[in-house]
């Protein structure tokens, strides 16, 4: 009985750990796939808040150029 019982054990310990081994898997993963989402986010973020300060450098010296050329008419 004590065979059959320490087998048996053994074989719910196996499948135990491949369940423990599985989760692990699957939280890395989704870890490493937030992690990724999250960069690919700053990464975005950081370009658009460029081409804002792009769009309002050039507006700004559109603006400046409109005013001279309106002070160099007056």
């Amino acid at each position: 009985m004590r065979g059959v019982w320490f087998i048996s054990t053994i074989r719910s310990l196996h499948v135990f750990c491949n369940i423990i081994i599985k989760i692990i898997i699957i939280v890395i993963i989704i870890i490493v796939i937030s992690i990724i989402i999250m960069i690919i986010v700053i990464i975005v973020i950081i370009v658009i808040i460029i081409i804002i300060i792009i769009i309002v450098i050039i507006v700004i010296i559109i603006v400046i150029i409109i005013i001279k050329m309106i002070i160099m008419i007056h």
